[in-house]
């Protein structure tokens, strides 16, 4: 195929040909996790997270002279599914151990860092 596709694709075997299997792939991978995914906060922020890793990896991937929307894209997509996982199976015990880990106590701060500065260790 040379030049700029005139038309939108007409059937399914023309739509692959268009954007290319590997980007097939990752559209539908990226679909299935944004459909896996319940409709509330938490989920939002993960899947937030998950997409902006997925484009920083495939950013730096390209830099480095690999092709976009590679295997990189994906595993920046996937690199927090067991978060996602746990979130869909027991919302409330993944919101209580996420406050746990993300506000550290003084005392295991100073233990980490040696210091009083909590903002240190984070």
């Amino acid at each position: 195929m040379t030049g700029l596709r005139r038309q939108p694709p007409r059937t399914l075997d023309e739509a692959i040909t268009t954007v290319g299997f590997e980007a097939l792939r990752n559209i539908l991978v990226a679909a299935s996790l944004r459909a896996s995914r319940a409709d509330d906060a938490a989920s939002h922020r993960l899947w937030e997270h998950a997409l902006a890793t997925a484009l920083a990896a495939d950013e730096l991937a390209h830099l480095d002279g690999l092709p976009r929307g590679g295997s990189v894209f994906i595993a920046g997509l996937l690199h927090d599914t067991g978060k996602l996982l746990f979130h869909l199976s027991d919302a409330k015990a993944f919101a209580s151990l996420r406050a746990a880990v993300s506000r550290p106590s003084r005392r295991a701060s100073r233990r980490r860092t040696g210091s009083r500065i909590s903002w240190v260790s984070r």
